[in-house]
């Protein structure tokens, strides 16, 4: 008795497998930076960075109240 991957079908579907996976998981270079901002400019900042297809990572408070935000990139 052929299992799945001995039949026509399931051979076909590894080679399929073999030659696509690599591709779909491939990493992407990020580049991580941050700005140190003052509260009120934080959504602002974050708002325009989003837009340029950055993305959100986190916030941290700092002692003199200003906040860093911290946004990361897919490298080019």
């Amino acid at each position: 008795m052929l299992t799945f991957w001995e039949t026509r079908r399931g051979m076909q579907l590894a080679d399929t497998l073999i030659r696509e996976l690599p591709k779909l998981t491939k990493k992407k270079e990020v580049v991580q930076y941050a700005a140190t901002l003052k509260c009120e400019d934080v959504h602002e900042y974050i708002c325009r960075k989003l837009e340029t297809g950055s993305r959100f990572v986190g916030v941290v408070n700092t002692k003199n109240g200003q906040l860093i935000v911290i946004m990361e990139q897919d490298k080019r």
